[in-house]
This record gives C-alpha cells, sequence and structure tokens, in this order.
C-alpha cells in the first residue's frame, strides 16, 4: 500500500521513476528505419557525420551515435549555420562591389552559385531578395521545386508555390432588410 501512494505521489510531483525498458527517444537514430531526404543527407556528411552501414549516424568528435531525439534539432543547428556562412559569404561579394546594381559578371555568377547551392536553406525572405537573380524559367524549373528546409522535422516537405494569379472573392449576400 505505501509503495503504490508513493509512486502515485511520484507522478503528481513529477519524479523521474526509473525506467523499465530504453525510452525509444533515447535510442541512436537510424536511418535505414527513419530516412531522411537528401538535404538532411548532405548536411550531415558535409559537417563530418558518419552514416554508418548499420543506418546510425555517428558522430565522429563525440564518438557515439546521434539520439533520435536529437536529430531535428542537430538538422535546424546545422542549415542554421549553412545559411549563416552562406549569408556572409553573400555579404563580403556584395561589399567588395559598388554596390548591388553595378556587379561585375563574375561577382553576379559568384552570387548566383551560392544562392543556388544554398536555396533549400534559405528562408522565404531571403528567396525574394535574390530572385531577380535568375529567370523565370530557372526559378520555376529548378529552384522553386526545392523545398525550404524546414526545422520542426528531419525530413523536408515545404515547398514553396509560386502564385500565378488571385482568385475572385465571391460577392458577400445581400442583408436582410428590416
Amino acid at each position: 500500500m505505501k509503495r503504490g501512494t508513493a509512486l502515485v505521489l511520484a507522478l503528481l510531483l513529477g519524479f523521474p521513476l526509473p525506467a523499465l525498458a530504453q525510452s525509444p527517444t533515447r535510442e541512436a537514430y537510424n536511418v535505414l528505419s527513419t530516412p531522411l531526404d537528401s538535404l538532411s543527407m548532405e548536411l550531415l556528411t558535409e559537417t563530418g557525420y558518419v552514416i554508418r552501414e548499420d543506418g546510425k549516424v555517428w558522430d565522429k568528435i563525440a564518438d557515439a551515435p546521434v539520439r533520435f531525439d536529437e536529430m531535428s534539432n542537430l538538422l535546424a543547428r546545422l542549415a542554421g549555420a549553412r545559411r549563416l556562412k552562406a549569408l556572409l559569404e553573400l555579404n563580403l561579394i556584395l561589399n567588395r562591389s559598388e554596390g548591388e546594381k553595378k556587379l561585375t559578371a563574375a561577382e553576379r555568377e559568384s552570387v548566383r552559385t551560392l544562392v543556388r547551392k544554398n536555396w533549400p536553406v534559405f528562408g522565404v525572405g531571403t528567396r525574394k531578395d535574390f530572385r531577380a537573380y535568375f529567370s523565370v524559367q530557372e526559378l520555376v524549373e529548378e529552384l522553386d521545386k526545392i523545398p525550404r528546409a524546414s526545422t520542426a522535422a528531419p525530413l523536408c516537405s515545404c515547398a514553396i508555390p509560386i502564385r500565378t494569379r488571385r482568385r475572385a472573392r465571391k460577392p458577400l449576400p445581400p442583408r436582410p432588410s428590416r
């Protein structure tokens, strides 16, 4: 009876109870059971993480696997770091020239290359700012098909659609007279 009362009190007060089995969130992230998209794989591999044959994502520095509950935060942090690096490089290019409107052909091409490579990690505002560097055909066929990096989940799934025209609103019904 005392043990049952202690368990109820512990649950009410929020004390951690010893786990009988390992929590699923403490397990290592497995790419075989929960696949990642190409952007996430690229972010992990270019920053030194290794995807082993058994599917575990391995952190070389910590010499340990990445936990399942850490993966979304890790991918958000890696995407943010890549975005920051790209914006700093773009800032250097644009500040070196006489202004954004007076870019040389080489500077303009380096801006286009940087923006194209980092398009998935840029937000809507940054994408709008650099749309002028690309033709409509490039935007429709290539860049707008690339989804934005999502910070909520490891898998990226939200694309930015292009609005072609506005839908007409239906007129409101007339108000009844009194």
